[in-house]
């Protein structure tokens, strides 16, 4: 084909009248990527490309985009980096399970990243140097006894990985103490007593009883026997210290309700408590977690066995002073999980240590905000949920073992969407909808149940120039399985643009044991109204039923088909699988609570007292 010298000019005005239209098209489309990626250009997920063009022009389809690297997005308009994969991390020295007599030890390590490139490291929680070769320097402090040592770095797309040792701290102590320090005993039964210094337990003790009539301890075993009722103080004896314990005993075949069991004298700071029963993946572990942070801000923790009081395990972790711990839980393989966050709101992370025959200490960083709450499997599997800083929220799914980020989810906020391309200038706009997500649970072998709220604040450019506007909460139950997810609605509610957006507060998910879930939750308008609470049933086969119920709480299971809930000045007991109210209870000044009781069927009111109630309501002698 050819073309006259005339035609040239005119097919090259054409070309330019068609490229300036193209450019003038492209001008009016619009594209946002959600989650937008961080501050470094990256993003660690799969990310969702929403285009918007003007009325009549064609606009290209929604893309998810997920492949590692960097691309392009439909419209050319977009350049999407993602990485996923966290960076390697290696202690060199020391030696894993090194035992010194120094305060410090230097640490070296290296870090590498294939993509997105190095962006930080951290030992133990503080900020630490590298350089061009990924090498890590740093001094760690050592408290007396196991200390955990952990080196941690992130990428730039914020992904973290972590490499962990333990170091021993050996000494010569200065002091003594008894474990447990107060100790309730029935007579004729036993129980063994554990003496430590700072550095770990003392072997070679002997002891004094000031009245052998009740209580008699043995030299080298430590064993505690209980003669006869009464009391006594016994001292333990070692390389010319002492320490002291109050024992009492009584008469009968068990302990009187309220008597102490067991006290540890030291101090608790976080403790962790039990779930319950159908949290607890596999068999129950026998010990509880407690902290003590020490002057210096390190962190300290014990694992106490919940019958006896006494010590399995005490050990510093691998927490920064500029680190405050949050919550603790138990690991399913052995161990403990802190969740700290950074004093001055930088951050976050999980960290693992602890006497633990799986694997060594880890530690997960977020730049966001880790739950306090978690999910657990028997293999030590954890999912957890992450708010990244720009609100957006993710479900991690992390090997217990190592640290490991198994997969990483976002949970889909919706985008909202404003356009109005020949009215009024700089309208076009969207606002992406961050939600807040409650605590993850399970509540079957193969389900993770959670709720959402979503927060919608959308205007309406419908006429040239006016603006109108509402606001929005939006409450969800989501239930995860292998095979997908369901999403159940609970609530809608809606307010005037400029006025406050009312306030949904949700509590646990429960189970109703039919394969159904039970959510309760507060809805506060801010009109005047009181809060108003709600309890809705989600069945096995998706179909719900609302209560109506005076309050809303954290639902405690008495039997299989009665649960009560309290506001703190009314408790209410309802069957789980009508709704019908049994029997309810006023407590005049609030402050009530309600846990499980000590039997079946019961339920522990803690109101000026202690009192258990039957499922009838009637009070139950201990």
């Amino acid at each position: 084909m050819s073309f006259s010298s005339r035609q040239i000019p005119v097919l090259v005005v054409l070309t330019l009248m068609a490229a300036a239209a193209r450019l003038e098209a492209q001008a009016n489309v619009r594209v946002f990527a959600f989650p937008a990626p961080n501050a470094d250009g990256w993003n660690n997920t799969s990310v969702h490309v929403e285009s918007v063009c003007p009325p009549g022009e064609a606009c290209p389809d929604l893309q998810i985009i997920g492949a590692e690297g960097r691309h392009p997005d439909a419209t050319g308009l977009l350049s999407i980096n993602i990485d996923r994969t966290a960076p390697r991390v290696e202690i060199g020295t020391p030696a894993d399970g090194i035992a010194t007599r120094e305060t410090s030890i230097q640490i070296v390590a290296r870090a590498s990243d294939a993509l997105s490139g190095l962006a930080g490291a951290r030992c133990n929680g503080t900020p630490a140097p590298f350089d061009e070769r990924g090498e890590i320097r740093c001094v760690i402090a050592l408290l007396p006894g196991v200390n955990d040592v952990i080196v941690d770095a992130a990428d730039r797309a914020g992904n973290s990985a972590s490499a962990g040792i333990r170091v021993t701290r050996a000494g010569d102590g200065s002091t003594l103490r008894v474990v447990p320090s107060i100790v309730g005993l029935v007579a004729g039964r036993t129980r063994t007593l554990q003496v430590f210094d700072e550095f770990g337990p003392v072997r070679e003790v002997t002891w004094h009883v000031d009245n052998p009539m009740s209580v008699a301890v043995a030299d080298g075993s430590n064993e505690l026997t209980a003669r006869a009722a009464g009391t006594a103080v016994v001292t333990a004896m070692a390389g010319g210290r002492t320490a002291t314990a109050k024992v009492t005993v009584h008469a009968g075949a068990s302990l009187p309700f309220g008597a102490y069991r067991w006290k540890n004298d030291r101090g608790l700071g976080v403790i962790e408590t039990p779930p319950p029963d159908d949290e607890v993946p596999g068999p129950p572990v026998p010990y509880m977690l407690d902290t003590r942070t020490t002057p210096a801000r390190q962190l300290r923790v014990f694992a106490t066995e919940m019958q006896t009081g006494l010590d399995q395990w005490v050990e510093t972790f691998a927490v920064s002073p500029a680190e405050q711990a949050v919550a603790i839980h138990r690991h399913s393989v052995g161990g403990g999980l802190v969740v700290v966050e950074a004093r001055d709101g930088s951050g976050s992370a999980l960290v693992r240590g602890g006497s633990s025959p799986v694997g060594r200490p880890w530690r997960y960083h977020s730049a966001g905000r880790l739950a306090h709450e978690m999910v657990q499997d028997a293999a030590g599997g954890i999912v957890i949920v992450e708010t990244r800083p720009d609100g957006f929220p993710l479900l991690v799914v992390i090997d217990g073992r190592n640290g490991a980020v198994l997969a990483r989810t976002m949970i889909e906020p919706g985008i909202e969407i404003a356009l109005n391309v020949r009215c009024v200038a700089g309208a076009n706009g969207a606002r992406f909808v961050p939600v807040s997500v409650g605590p993850p649970r399970t509540h079957l072998p193969d389900a993770i149940v959670f709720t959402i709220v979503t927060a919608r604040d959308e205007q309406d450019y419908g006429t040239c120039g006016e603006v109108a506007g509402y606001r929005r909460r939006r409450a969800y139950l989501v239930v995860l399985r292998p095979g997908g997810q369901t999403v159940h609605p609970l609530e809608d509610t809606q307010s005037a643009g400029g006025s406050e957006a009312p306030e949904i507060t949700l509590f646990p998910v429960a189970t109703d044991d039919r394969g159904g879930f039970l959510v309760p939750w507060i809805t506060n308008a801010h009109d005047g109204t009181l809060p108003k609470p709600h309890v809705m049933r989600v069945t096995a086969e998706g179909t719900t039923a609302e209560y109506t119920m005076p309050v809303a709480g954290a639902i405690v299971r008495m039997t299989a088909n009665l649960g009560a809930m309290t506001d703190g000045k009314m408790l209410v007991t309802f069957d789980v699988l009508t709704g019908q109210i049994k029997w309810t209870r006023v407590f005049p000044d609030g402050g009530a609570r309600i846990l499980p009781g000590p039997r079946s069927s019961t339920l522990l009111v803690v109101y000026r007292g202690r009192e258990i109630l039957d499922e009838f309501g009637r009070i139950v002698k201990p």
